[in-house]
């Protein structure tokens, strides 16, 4: 069972959840702590075998009511061995809390939206290279000497890191995002099945590492 974990303010991303479950059909089930708190995650009658952590519009310093019980949760589940990905706002998340420095992308705290090509090292996820989505103010700027980088960029250094003793993969882009989403928030036009498919292909490719653990 995939637990996918929706921290959003503004807009769910239950349409970018449906759209990837119907192609690849997967136990799962939705949990928004943000808006609802953590009741759904904390009376799963089954342990998840992978958590799915997706984006949001805030950001890691403005200590919501939500955020560090959520982190709280998280650390636990990963404790436990549970496989985890965390997404945009979730990769920015966990990173910060295992020490990680986390920081407005530049001064006037712009979004970027756009599509850019991450190349990724050898990998648990056996990816080498692929174009993704991205919307965000924020990113990775410093990690800890517990994280490997799986994944750079020509402007970002640390677009995808994984932790290395403990099961959780984090990336900056969306690999979840809906078609909708890809060009109303991303800005992007081109293609767009094709950006996507490799989301999609990510988002299988992190199911799979997370069923061999």
């Amino acid at each position: 069972m995939i637990c996918f974990i929706d921290c959003y303010i503004n807009s769910p991303t239950i349409d970018s959840i449906n759209e990837f479950v119907e192609l690849n059909p997967t136990p799962w089930t939705y949990h928004v702590p943000s808006q609802y708190g953590l009741s759904s995650l904390l009376n799963l009658k089954k342990q998840p075998s992978a958590i799915i952590l997706l984006g949001s519009s805030a950001n890691v310093y403005e200590n919501r009511p939500w955020q560090k019980p959520l982190e709280e949760y998280l650390r636990k589940q990963l404790n436990k061995k549970i496989p985890m990905l965390g997404i945009c706002y979730g990769h920015q998340l966990m990173a910060h809390s295992f020490g990680c420095k986390v920081d407005f992308i530049n001064t006037n705290q712009e979004i970027i939206r756009e599509v850019r090509s991450i190349n990724f090292h050898s990998n648990c996820l056996n990816i080498s290279s692929m174009s993704l989505p991205y919307t965000h103010g924020q990113i990775v700027t410093t990690i800890t000497d517990e994280f490997n980088v799986l994944g750079q960029s020509r402007h970002f250094e640390f677009e995808c890191i994984q932790h290395k003793y403990l099961p959780y993969i984090g990336i900056q882009a969306h690999p979840e995002a809906s078609r909708e989403f890809i060009v109303k928030d991303c800005l992007y036009t081109d293609s767009v099945d094709s950006i996507q498919r490799n989301g999609h292909n990510f988002l299988v490719s992190f199911i799979k590492y997370a069923q061999s653990i």
